[in-house]
């Protein structure tokens, strides 16, 4: 099969950031808010909470793979394996996140009700992100393209968490009762998100295609993964940084709680952008530089060690802000690394495997992620249910204790796990440019 050859036009970098920011309007919305929204606004207890988000993400996780295989055989259409996918799957998980916040309110039963819709969400989730993340490694065959792509979706789902981070606290606080406030947020959420996925599609091409067109079986996906230690390191790795990142979602308890100004949420939002998005623009640079295992490395490296200072200053909001912009820069690149990393792995198991398989591994790194959401966010929640948290109560010492725990010590201490396992990684920067240049001959061969 051939390969497009030639960089990506600027409208298709444009519509792939914009995917990234569709997309992120309502998974950032689910990841930033959904714990506060079921103890806070819905009523939940923090354990039952807790309870709900690690069993429902990690039993999501677990069918990741089995998605990945669903969305590698579907039928190729006029324009690709993924792209004619990617608007259909935007209405199923816009109507699966309206459910995760219209039904726990409209039912007698909220906590079944959070239950059932947090699960379909799951599903329907895949089914946007995993075309859309499966697109990177096709639309084009050099890693300095790939990674200036994952930048700019790094770019755009940052956009998304600003919106969703500057604006949902003002706007549910606007109307007289939250409960209505956060109906009407995430119906806006879904029309927005819904406008720009419409967009994406019709904009991006799919360039890099399989030197073997043959469909890989369920056996073929076992040994892909399983014998893949660089795919079990990845995965790992992806793990940590997901579960860190919903664990430093307990920032907005800190500014609800500890602060005692939930207009800072706002603030710290605003304040984390240009760093975040100064590490994904950095990140394409220092890849071509360092290679991605050295880059992801140090964004590891540079989003934990703020954290541990933020647990020593945490009365010094001034000195906190600064510090999570520090973070930021680190999240960012990380971030950016981290789905470059993924088309890197890719390439790596056709070339060592004679098998390519861009759904299956986008969906590992999905399965971590939900993991790690699930992880990070049950986490969070048993911490604030053992040292004494009451959803929409004055706090006690200790329960103020364990809410600067659970976003500093806590996230911290899973990255530098997560770094350690990394270590492990056999791709290195040269064994990468050796496997590019042996694909592309590869193909060439096929062609003629």
């Amino acid at each position: 099969m051939a390969v497009l050859t030639g960089q990506t036009m600027r409208g298709e970098r444009l519509a792939y950031f914009g995917g990234g920011f569709g997309i992120n309007l309502l998974s950032g919305t689910i990841g930033s808010y959904i714990l506060i929204y079921l103890t806070d606004v819905v009523g939940l207890g923090a354990a039952a909470v807790g309870t709900l988000l690690l069993v429902a993400r990690l039993l999501d996780a677990v069918g990741d793979p089995f998605m990945g295989y669903v969305i590698d055989h579907l039928p190729e259409r006029r324009g690709g394996r993924y792209r004619p996918y990617l608007f259909a799957g935007a209405l199923l998980a816009s109507a699966g996140f309206l459910a995760v916040f219209l039904a726990p309110l409209w039912t007698p039963w909220p906590l079944l009700a959070a239950w059932v819709t947090y699960l379909l969400w799951g599903f329907v989730a895949d089914l946007v992100d995993l075309p859309f993340i499966s697109l990177l490694p096709t639309m084009a065959a050099d890693t300095a393209e790939r990674s200036r792509l994952a930048g700019l979706s790094t770019f755009g789902r940052i956009l998304g968490v600003l919106v969703i981070n500057v604006a949902t606290i003002p706007v549910v606080s606007s109307f007289a009762d939250e409960r209505t406030g956060w109906q009407v947020w995430a119906l806006c959420l879904v029309v927005a998100s819904l406008t720009v996925m419409a967009i994406v599609p019709g904009r991006v091409r799919e360039r890099v295609r399989p030197v073997d067109p043959r469909r890989y079986g369920l056996r073929r996906l076992v040994t892909l993964i399983l014998t893949n230690r660089a795919a079990m390191v990845l995965v790992t790795a992806k793990l940590s940084t997901s579960t860190a990142i919903a664990a430093g979602g307990a920032s907005v308890y800190y500014f609800t709680y500890n602060v005692g100004d939930r207009s800072l949420i706002s603030v710290a939002a605003l304040a984390m952008v240009p760093p975040t998005m100064l590490g994904a623009l950095l990140v394409p640079a220092l890849i071509r530089r360092v290679g991605l295992k050295a880059a992801l490395l140090g964004a590891l490296a540079l989003s934990a060690a703020p954290s541990v200072a933020i647990w020593a200053a945490h009365s010094n909001v001034t000195l906190v802000l600064v510090l999570m912009g520090v973070t930021a820069v680190g999240g960012g690149a990380t971030l950016t690394a981290a789905n470059a990393t993924i088309a890197e792995l890719v390439d790596y198991a056709e070339w060592r495997f004679g098998q390519r398989a861009e759904g299956a591994f986008t969906s590992l790194a999905a399965f971590a992620a939900k993991a790690g959401a699930g992880l990070g966010g049950a986490m969070v929640a048993y911490t604030l249910a053992l040292t004494g948290y009451v959803g929409g109560a004055r706090q006690s010492e200790q329960a103020l204790d364990g809410i600067v725990f659970a976003m500093t010590l806590l996230p911290a201490a899973v990255l530098v796990a997560g770094a350690i396992v990394f270590l492990a990684y056999p791709v290195t920067k040269e064994l990468s440019a050796q496997v590019a240049a042996e694909l592309a001959e590869r193909r060439q061969e096929a062609i003629a």
